[in-house]
């Protein structure tokens, strides 16, 4: 029966799963050349640490840090990467490259970097960015738009409501249909003014392609299917050749990425087509209805039938390929939560497992090309595997530190406040993804309940049944957004308070002040905070005595005399 709770709590979580971001991780530099490795910089006991490596991780350093380019810093780093190169020496003496964690780990990194590299050399390094395609963007950048839609969760919804404004339907009356927000029922969907980069990627293309009074086929977007219609257009003055020369490096940029994201997709679609997987009904379905929570399974004989079944088959570069779904949760759980999002319809399902298809696709198409023999390939390899095997010796360094009774009883009682029960806060939230959104939801929530706009709003699953209730939360889970809600009070509304890509509402609700912890002190939790506060000295202390143990060297003339600021592609967009 554990087993069947655990295949449950897997595919229900697949509800929080996005479609995979194919190739958006820039793991391979665009503007170096073969020679990726430079010179020797330092030995540690007869390994080198290459320049390149150095001036790599050492401006990223600088660029994180916001700090200046000192020799003092420079020092810092090289010997950071020293006791890095130590710990990692230390582990593959011990064997570690013949775990089994190892292994797992060398296998999703190496198809990670693989479809990183197939993207970059079969799509991206074929891209340009015209002057055309600089002034049309500048155009574009100057034109307000102001539309109305219609939305729709599923395409089979969206495509009837597109029939109906054929047979003489008026957003106007649609929108009172589609719209749980009383706005945009009663305003046709009006949703004002934008420009570009303010809305959904796909919805913005589909809007600028509209002339006036224009209504576009459904839209497939983030949050599912849109109906357009253009209800007005003004471009500004033109701009001056001066402007455009001030702008233009930021704007090739930005063509630059746009471009990397339709590649993508559209590869992705057209590599779907030539794979044509072909899903099990039945097992696809009951698939769907655990997710959704419509079916359930009752014991482990029915369990282990189902997950041998066949859930999709499809044509892959080395032949026929068949995932039952025991296949698809191996696949699946390769990926981050960064990578997931919601899934609201079979449609979302079907898309998920599809990007998990292309994924394979393209990793195993570059394998066939060559790719994997790259140099450059080869070496962001040693790279990732070198940074897996540090992390994984430092994690069980500090776990596999002896640590006193006395010791963590001296801490405890050192520390007491950090024991405490937390104090909690009832949160309500509305999530969006762009800046436009959280223009609106702002207008909105001057007429509207909180509860109500988060539930025509909110991208976060559930947001449209529990009005954004989140429940009652703790400063850990809350994050960054801690220190807004931390003086609030009862019925604060915050926001919009930008994360990452998206931005935030929140209504603070009742609070549960914090208190005494009276339950008898956890001595595995009290290590654990413990080594969080102490384990990086610990760490430290047993690289000394690998010092001790070693012979290292380090150029001091080329450390001091190195270049940083030599350019190589960095990341402009995070897209992982």
């Amino acid at each position: 029966m554990r087993r069947i709770l655990y295949i449950l709590l897997y595919v229900f979580a697949i509800a929080s799963v996005c479609l995979v971001c194919i190739g958006c991780g820039q793991a391979f530099s665009e503007n170096r050349g073969d020679e990726v490795r430079g010179i020797a910089l330092a030995e540690v006991n007869g390994e080198s640490i290459m320049s390149e490596t150095f001036r790599e991780g050492y401006l990223s350093y600088l660029l994180k840090t916001g700090l200046q380019d000192k020799p003092e810093y420079r020092r810092h780093f090289v010997n950071s990467q020293i006791a890095s190169l130590l710990l990692v020496q230390e582990a593959k003496k011990a064997g570690i490259e013949s775990s089994q964690d190892f292994q797992e780990a060398k296998k999703r990194i190496r198809k990670k970097l693989l479809v990183d590299i197939y993207v970059r050399k079969a799509l991206f390094d074929q891209l340009e960015v015209s002057d055309d395609d600089l002034k049309d963007m500048f155009a574009r950048a100057k034109t307000i738009l102001t539309a109305r839609h219609l939305y729709a969760p599923t395409k089979e919804r969206a495509d009837e409501l597109y029939r109906q404004l054929e047979r003489g339907a008026t957003f106007e009356e649609l929108a009172k249909e589609v719209f749980s927000d009383t706005i945009l029922a009663n305003n046709g969907g009006l949703i004002g003014e934008f420009s570009v980069d303010d809305m959904d990627v796909a919805f913005e293309e589909a809007a600028y392609q509209l002339k006036v009074g224009q209504i576009s086929q459904p839209v497939r977007t983030a949050q599912g299917y849109s109906i357009i219609k253009v209800e007005d257009r003004f471009t500004k003055p033109l701009i001056t050749e001066y402007e455009y020369a001030e702008s233009k490096d930021r704007m090739l940029q930005f063509v630059l990425y746009r471009k990397k994201t339709k590649a993508r997709k559209a590869h992705a679609a057209q590599l779907i087509q030539e794979v044509s997987p072909e899903y099990n009904a039945e097992s696809f379905n009951r698939l769907y209805g655990l997710v959704a929570g419509s079916a359930r399974i009752q014991t482990n004989e029915e369990l282990n039938a189902w997950i041998d079944e066949r859930l999709v088959s499809f044509s892959g570069t080395a032949g026929e390929v068949v995932w039952t779904l025991s296949a698809f949760q191996a696949m699946a759980s390769e990926t981050s939560e960064e990578q997931r999002s919601r899934v609201r319809s079979e449609e979302d399902l079907k898309s998920f497992i599809d990007a998990l298809i292309v994924r394979e696709e393209m990793a195993g198409r570059s394998e066939r090309r060559g790719f994997n023999e790259d140099p450059e390939f080869v070496y962001e390899m040693e790279k990732a595997m070198h940074n897996w095997i540090w992390s994984d010796a430092v994690s069980k360094l500090k776990q596999g530190v002896a640590v006193s009774e006395d010791t963590l009883q001296a801490y405890y009682l050192a520390n007491q406040k950090n024991f405490a029960s937390e104090p909690e806060v009832e949160i309500f939230e509305i999530l969006v993804d762009s800046k436009k959104k959280a223009d609106e939801v702002k207008e909105h929530l001057r007429m509207s309940s909180f509860e109500s706009v988060a539930a025509s709003y909110s991208i976060r699953p559930g947001a449209d049944k529990q009005g954004g209730r989140l429940g009652y939360l703790r400063s850990k889970q809350l994050g960054v957004l801690w220190k807004h809600v931390a003086d609030a009070k009862s019925g604060d509304v915050l926001g919009p308070i930008k994360v990452d890509d998206h931005y935030v509402y929140l209504k603070v609700g009742a609070r549960k002040e914090s208190g005494p912890d009276t339950s008898s002190p956890d001595l595995e939790e009290i290590r654990n905070q413990y080594l969080v506060q102490h384990g990086s000295q610990l760490v430290m202390r047993h690289v000394e005595a690998l010092k001790e143990e070693s012979t290292i060297s380090i150029d001091e003339s080329l450390l001091s005399s190195l270049a940083i600021n030599t350019p190589f592609s960095l990341p402009e967009y995070s897209t992982n």
